[in-house]
C-alpha cells in the first residue's frame, strides 16, 4: 500500500473527496478530509486523480514512494493572484483591462 496527499496546485491547501484511480488495476479510493489517501500501485502504473472543481489529471507513477500530487483548479478565477500595489502600471492596467471586460460584456449586438 502506497500513502499520498492531494494538493491544491496554487495554494497547496489539501483537497478532500479527490477521487483515485489506478488505470492498471482499476482499484479506487479517495482522499480523506486531509487530502490523504492509500492506494496498491507499482511502478509504471497511472494514477487518475478526480474531484469536483479541479481539472482531472493523470499520474505516472516512476518510484514507489509516499505520492504526494497537485491538482489544478478547473476555473481560473481560483487560482489566487498576487495582491497589486495601487498606483503602480500592473494595477491600472489589471483595472483597466476588467474595466473593459466589463463593458465588452454589457454590449448590446445590433440588428442587421
Amino acid at each position: 500500500m502506497m500513502k499520498g496527499i492531494v494538493f491544491h496546485k496554487h495554494t497547496n491547501t489539501r483537497i478532500k473527496n479527490a477521487g483515485i484511480c489506478n488505470t492498471r488495476s482499476l482499484e479506487r479510493t479517495s482522499s480523506n478530509a486531509m487530502g490523504s489517501f492509500d492506494i496498491r500501485i507499482q511502478e509504471g502504473d497511472t494514477l487518475q486523480i478526480t474531484c469536483e472543481g479541479y481539472l482531472k489529471q493523470e499520474f505516472w507513477i516512476t518510484k514507489t514512494e509516499n505520492l504526494v500530487l497537485y491538482l489544478e483548479p478547473a476555473v481560473p478565477s481560483l487560482v489566487p493572484q498576487a495582491p497589486q500595489k495601487k498606483g503602480s502600471f500592473f494595477y491600472f492596467f489589471t483595472f483597466l483591462s476588467k474595466s473593459v471586460q466589463k463593458i465588452k460584456g454589457s454590449v448590446i449586438q445590433r440588428k442587421k
